[in-house]
């Protein structure tokens, strides 16, 4: 960078040498009168751009406040139609309810109808309820079923108990009858005429006292117990091969499920194989693999030196040329250095008398401008004060004219709009209260109907609470 300034400067220099040269010392008339020319021009130009400019602002402020003003009433009649929405929404939610009113004191009149609307109410009404009564119904029918259950297990043990009662009967009958004839006879003669055998009548206890009709009765008693017998032991022969064939599918599905077992294990033994072998050929493949890249590695490294020599050589000899050759370079480029040097010193002394002879002319020059500049330029402020105020006279005034006609306009339009808006107000109000008028004998009986009812629930009240005293509501 401090090479090249200086450079930069000289040109400059050299260039405005040239033009000193080129220029007289001394500026004649016409000289003067150009260069008023050219300031007067200028000054006008800058008067009318600022000109131009007020007027852009003007008429910009002006546009801004009809913008403003025109959204003020904007918004002023979207307020007012806010407003009038509001009310015919009133009015129509009212007719709803005087309608529905209207609608429910029918129905009342027709007993049927009211009847059928009520009971197709009623069938989509209290669905929680009716969810939760299905509920209830379905536990209990659960527990009527574990009641079931448990009264079945009951009968099962009351069974199993007949059958062990059965069983002791039918042992003691069977230890009577292996007893001696002594025993027998201590034993209660209800218990003996119960167990009494044929092997006894037999062996010649007989008693003249017992009538005929009781030995039938218990030659009767016997033989039911012998087929009773006769049926058990059938029952039980029946269950033993019951039990047996169940056992005998037990144990063939036992045997079956240990073939299956066996044929899984052969299946899993031979996939284990077959997978121990696959994982046996991987683990060679990758040894073989491991042994060919580690030989490959060993290859590339061996060519890898040879060829890192070879280009290390020819660095090696490339970097003595270069060495010479920077040698070379640095003497050439010191010479070069230290004649350009001396040739910027030597540019650097006449640029310094350049420059001082251009200052002092670029003084003098400036002084003469100056005082030629100055007269013009106080001309030039009379001149464009004048010019301003005779174009602000004539705006004022086209202003206020424009002013003037857009006034009476929108006076004219206003009157016109309040004229409208009181005539549909007034037509308004008068619709308003003919609805309401219309509408008062139906909110008559209605008041009357719940003054009636609120009679009544008081009377009600006064016969429980005859101290109670009601509330009387006189907020309208």
């Amino acid at each position: 960078m401090n090479t090249i300034l200086p450079q930069m400067n000289l040109k400059i220099g050299v260039k405005r040498t040239i033009i000193v040269e080129n220029y007289p010392h001394e500026l004649t008339k016409t000289d003067l009168k150009i260069c008023e020319k050219v300031y007067t021009n200028k000054i006008n130009d800058i008067t009318e751009l600022h000109t131009e400019a007020n007027k852009v602002k003007r008429y910009f402020l002006a546009w801004k406040q009809y913008v403003r003003d025109k959204q003020k009433k904007l918004e002023n009649f979207n307020k007012h139609l806010q407003q009038s929405e509001k009310l015919e929404a009133f009015i129509k939610s009212l007719r709803k309810i005087q309608r529905k009113s209207a609608n429910k004191i029918v129905d009342e009149s027709n007993p049927e109808k009211y009847s059928k609307k009520c009971i197709k109410e009623t069938q989509f009404l209290h669905r929680f309820q009716a969810q939760k009564e299905i509920i209830q119904m379905q536990k209990n029918k659960l527990r009527e079923q574990k009641y079931i259950i448990d009264q079945l297990k009951l009968g099962n043990l009351e069974d199993a108990v007949k059958e062990s009662m059965t069983q002791a009967r039918m042992n003691v009958t069977d230890i009577l009858q292996n007893c001696s004839v002594k025993v027998k006879c201590k034993i209660r003669s209800s218990v003996f005429l119960e167990n009494i055998n044929k092997d006894l009548l037999e062996l010649g206890i007989k008693s003249d006292k017992v009538p005929k009709i009781i030995r039938e009765m218990e030659q009767r008693a016997l033989d039911r117990e012998q087929k009773r017998r006769l049926i058990s032991d059938r029952k039980k022969i029946m269950d033993a091969a019951k039990k047996e064939a169940f056992e005998i599918n037990i144990m063939e599905k036992k045997s079956q499920d240990e073939e299956n077992r066996k044929k899984c294990m052969e299946e899993l033994q031979k996939r284990r194989e077959a997978q121990l072998k696959y994982y046996r050929q991987v683990k060679l493949n990758r040894e073989k693999t491991l042994q060919d890249t580690a030989k490959a590695n060993d290859f590339y490294e061996r060519k890898l030196k040879q060829a890192t020599f070879v280009v290390l050589h020819k660095l090696i000899r490339i970097r003595r040329n270069n060495f010479i050759k920077s040698k070379v370079y640095y003497e050439m480029r010191l010479i070069r250095k230290g004649f350009k040097c001396w040739k910027r010193f030597l540019e650097e002394i006449e640029y310094r008398r350049n420059y001082n002879v251009l200052q002092l002319y670029n003084y003098k020059m400036k002084k003469k401008l100056f005082f030629a500049w100055f007269k013009i330029y106080t001309l030039s402020i009379q001149h464009v004060q004048v010019a301003e105020d005779f174009y602000t006279m004539q705006l004022e005034h086209k202003v206020f004219n424009y002013w003037h006609c857009y006034t009476c306009t929108q006076q004219f339009i206003e009157k016109n709009n309040m004229q409208r808006a009181q005539r549909h107000y007034q037509n308004w109000v008068l619709l308003h209260y003919f609805y309401q008028w219309k509408s008062l004998p139906a909110v008559i009986a209605l008041e009357k109907a719940k003054e009636a009812k609120k009679r009544k629930w008081r009377e009600k009240v006064w016969e429980i609470l005859p101290d109670y005293k009601p509330v009387i509501d006189n907020s309208y």
